[in-house]
């Protein structure tokens, strides 16, 4: 296999959206599974459909966390990052800008969950976000099941 980085490299952006939407239509036949996707898997109506067969989370941030949590090798991982330079502040403009186009499709997610205080700015720890996201899931989960069993009780008249 080959990594993101060296798809985008050898064969273009394209390339890997397709290869992305094969792996998310294969995947989201699973059940009881967790799929993490990269930001870019949301521009892609397939994408949603394959994703809409269970329950999308969008770990949201604002451009500061997420630039302060992509930094040496992770970012070298990110080839919507290559050109920024080091720089911290480059690197929140280019995030600030991804976000900017990408919000919108985001904002289709079941549940929204803060990596960061919106006030003061503090970031949250792995433990917090992940009891977030457990006790939403287990909302969202028991909101499913009760929609199916609506669906189940419908009469034809």
């Amino acid at each position: 296999g080959a990594t993101v980085s060296q798809i985008f490299d050898e064969n273009g952006e394209e390339v890997f959206r397709d290869i992305e939407t094969k792996v998310l239509q294969e995947l989201s036949q699973y059940a009881r599974s967790v799929i993490s996707t990269g930001g870019g898997a949301v521009l892609s109506r397939e994408n949603w459909g394959n994703m809409r067969h269970g329950i999308v989370v969008w770990l949201s941030g604002t451009p500061q966390t997420l630039a302060s949590r992509i930094h040496g090798q992770e970012k070298e991982n990110r080839p919507l990052l290559n050109d920024v330079e080091e720089s911290e502040q480059e690197l929140v403009t280019k995030m600030t800008d991804i976000l900017e186009k990408r919000q919108k499709f985001y904002e289709e997610a079941d549940i929204v969950v803060h990596l960061d205080d919106e006030k003061t700015g503090d970031i949250f720890t792995p433990e917090k976000i992940t009891v977030d996201i457990m006790e939403r899931m287990a909302k969202a989960i028991e909101e499913k099941k009760r929609e199916v069993e609506e669906k189940k009780d419908f009469k034809i008249e």
